[in-house]
């Protein structure tokens, strides 16, 4: 055999960095975002889930807080939100529809409750935890360090 095809120095193969298969088990583990996403979807042969028809309709934005700095999203700049029963999000800017999307819409853990609670999932979007408290929508991207969004209903215009 020519020298040229004999290894210079031994690999050893059986001394592999532990840090080296922990991160090929992370990258691979069904856990990985990039399989929790796919599997946290409905199946094709399930029934389209719905919101309950107490999210329907109209919602005016009020605050938002969370994030890294707990201040909340200072970029966030949608007056108001409507909920469809079709599963259909749009999004008001100075009365004008910026935004209309498709979302799914399922019961699931989340970080901020035991109990399984209404995730809605949208394209480009972080999934968000659906859920009204004593009047008012509560939107919370379902990760550490995420923004909570809140709105309430608009007010109904007195008759003279």
């Amino acid at each position: 055999m020519s020298d040229y095809f004999k290894p210079t120095a031994k690999a050893n193969v059986t001394k592999a960095s532990p840090l080296a298969f922990f991160f090929l088990m992370l990258i691979f583990s069904p856990t990985h975002p990039t399989h929790a996403a796919e599997s946290s979807l409905p199946k094709a042969k399930d029934k389209q889930a719905s919101l309950p028809a107490a999210f329907h309709g109209a919602w005016n934005f009020e605050k938002s807080s969370g994030g890294f700095t707990g201040r909340g999203d200072s970029s966030y700049k949608i007056e108001r939100i409507v909920f469809t029963a079709k599963n259909v999000l749009e999004e008001y800017k100075d009365g004008k529809l910026v935004r209309k999307v498709s979302f799914t819409v399922k019961k699931g853990k989340t970080l901020f409750s035991k109990k399984e609670e209404w995730i809605i999932e949208m394209p480009k979007s972080l999934p968000k935890v659906t859920r009204i408290i004593k009047g008012k929508l509560h939107l919370a991207d379902n990760v550490t360090d995420g923004f909570s969004y809140s709105y309430v209903r608009p007010k109904k215009k007195a008759h003279n």
